[in-house]
C-alpha cells in the first residue's frame, strides 16, 4: 500500500491517506470518543458518463446492487446487515455514485466486507431489476414536482452543454427502455481505480485502513475512464413554466475553483452574502423589502467548473423586482465586505466545520469530497487555520477574480418576470 502520511510524520488530527494495490484510495480520520464507524465509498460513475440512450443506468445500478451480494437475495442481505446493527444505503449523481455505511466499530470487520461485496460482487438478480428501476423513476417523478429540484436541474442545463447538462437521475425514456443486461454491462466497467473510501471512526486510523484493505483489496476492475470536463455554455436567460403563485429565480456566475488559493476567501464571502440571518441577501430581499421568502447562495462544482449560484423564491408578480434587487446586491457584494461581516462569516464557517467534524457521516462525506475537489483530505485544524488567516484584502481579491461576465439567469414560475403585470 502507498501511504501519503505515516503516524510519525502527521499530526494526530490529520487524516491518513493510503492507496491500496488495486487503486482504491482509503482516507481515514479519527473521531475522538466515538464507538461508531461511518464510511463513504465514491466512484466516478454518474449520469455524465452514462452511454447515450442509457442515461440513468448508473442510478439504477446503485439501487440494484443494494439488493443482494454473492448470489444472496435482497432479504438475506438486509438480514445480514440487521444482525450486525449496520446500515447501508447508496446514492447517484451527475459525476459519482456512492455507498454509505454506518455501524459499531466492534462490527466493522464484518460490515465493511458486505459493503465491498455490494460494490464488487452484487447479485443483480433479474427479479430485483424492475424494483430498482422503479425507485429511480419514482424519484425522478418526485423531483419534477418539486420547484427547488426543477430549478436546480434547469440551471445546470443552462450552464453546460453536452453530457454535463444531464440530470442526476437520468432521463425518463432511457430509464424505461433500460434492460438488466445493459446495466450489468455498466457494472463490469466499474473499478476501484479512481474510487475513494473515506472512513471516520474512533481509535487509530491505521486500524481502519487495514480493515478497509482486507475488505476491499480483492475488488479488481479495468482502468478508470476519464470523464470529460464540463463545457460552459454562453450566458443566457431562460424561463421555465411551473404552476402555482410563486416564482423561483437564479443567477449563475463564474466562481473560483477549489485548487485556487483564493478558495477559502471566496467561501467566507459567500457566507457573508447568504449564510447567516444577517447576511446581505437575507437582510435586503427578505427583511427590509419583503421580496423573497427564501434566499440562498452557494458555489457548485462540476466537471472542473465552479459556479456561484444565487437563488430567491418570491411571488410571481414581484419576481422582476426581486431579480433586479438580487443582481444589484451581487454587484454591491463584489465591491467587498465590511469588517464585522468578515468576522461573522469566519465564525459561522468555523462553527460549521467543528460541528461537521464531530459527526461521523459528515466527516466521512467531507473527506471524500476533499479528495475529489482538492486531490487530498484536509484536517480540521488546517481548515480552521486557513479561515483565521483570511483578510478583507483576500476577500476583495477573490471577489474581483470571478463573476465579471454577464451571468446566466434562470427563472421558474407561472410567468416570466418580465411579463408580470
Amino acid at each position: 500500500m502507498r501511504r501519503a502520511a505515516t503516524r510519525a510524520d502527521r499530526s494526530e488530527e490529520a487524516p491518513l491517506d493510503v492507496v491500496l494495490p488495486n487503486g482504491l484510495r482509503v482516507v481515514a480520520a479519527r473521531l475522538p470518543a466515538s464507538a461508531a464507524l461511518s464510511a463513504e465509498l465514491r466512484w466516478p460513475a454518474g449520469t455524465v458518463g452514462d452511454s447515450v440512450g442509457r442515461v440513468g443506468a448508473g442510478a439504477v445500478l446503485v439501487e440494484w446492487l443494494q439488493r443482494g451480494v454473492d448470489g444472496s437475495d435482497a432479504e438475506a442481505f438486509a438480514a445480514a446487515l440487521e444482525r450486525l446493527g449496520a446500515r447501508l444505503d447508496g446514492g447517484a449523481g451527475r459525476e459519482t455514485g456512492s455507498l454509505h455505511v454506518g455501524c459499531r466499530m466492534a462490527e466493522a470487520s464484518r460490515v465493511l466486507p458486505l459493503a465491498a461485496a455490494a460494490a464488487a460482487r452484487p447479485t443483480l438478480a433479474d427479479d430485483e431489476f424492475d424494483g430498482a428501476r422503479g425507485v429511480v423513476l419514482e424519484a425522478l417523478e418526485a423531483a419534477a414536482d418539486d420547484p427547488g429540484e426543477r430549478l436546480s436541474a434547469a440551471l445546470v442545463a443552462a450552464r453546460y452543454r453536452g453530457a454535463h447538462a444531464r440530470g442526476p437521475l437520468g432521463r425518463r425514456g432511457d430509464l424505461r427502455r433500460l434492460t438488466a443486461p445493459a446495466v450489468r454491462e455498466l457494472h463490469a466497467t466499474w473499478t476501484p481505480v479512481g474510487a475513494v473510501l473515506a472512513v471516520a471512526a474512533g481509535g487509530d486510523p491505521e486500524r481502519w485502513v487495514d480493515v478497509a484493505a482486507a475488505s476491499f483489496g480483492g475488488w479488481q476492475g479495468p482502468a478508470a475512464r476519464r470523464q470529460a470536463g464540463a463545457t460552459v455554455a454562453a450566458p443566457r436567460r431562460r424561463h421555465h413554466r411551473f404552476g402555482g403563485h410563486q416564482t423561483h429565480v437564479a443567477v449563475v456566475e463564474d466562481a473560483i475553483a477549489p485548487h485556487d488559493p483564493r478558495w477559502t476567501a471566496q467561501a467566507v464571502a459567500v457566507v457573508a452574502l447568504s449564510g447567516v440571518g444577517g447576511a446581505r441577501l437575507w437582510t435586503e430581499l427578505r427583511e427590509r423589502r419583503g421580496l423573497a421568502y427564501d434566499v440562498d447562495a452557494y458555489v457548485r462544482l462540476q466537471g472542473g467548473d465552479a459556479a456561484l449560484v444565487t437563488r430567491a423564491a418570491t411571488g410571481a408578480r414581484r419576481a422582476g423586482e426581486a431579480l433586479a434587487l438580487l443582481r444589484s446586491e451581487l454587484a454591491r457584494w463584489r465591491a467587498g465586505l465590511l469588517p464585522d461581516e468578515l468576522a461573522r462569516a469566519k465564525r459561522v464557517l468555523a462553527t460549521r466545520w467543528v460541528l461537521e467534524s464531530e459527526s461521523g457521516d459528515g466527516r466521512a462525506a467531507r473527506l471524500a469530497s476533499d479528495v475529489l475537489r482538492f486531490g487530498r483530505p484536509r484536517g480540521v485544524a488546517e481548515v480552521l487555520a486557513a479561515l483565521q488567516e483570511v483578510t478583507l484584502e483576500d476577500v476583495g481579491a477573490a471577489l474581483a477574480a470571478a463573476g465579471r461576465d454577464e451571468p446566466t439567469v434562470v427563472t421558474l414560475g407561472p410567468i416570466a418576470p418580465e411579463d408580470a403585470p
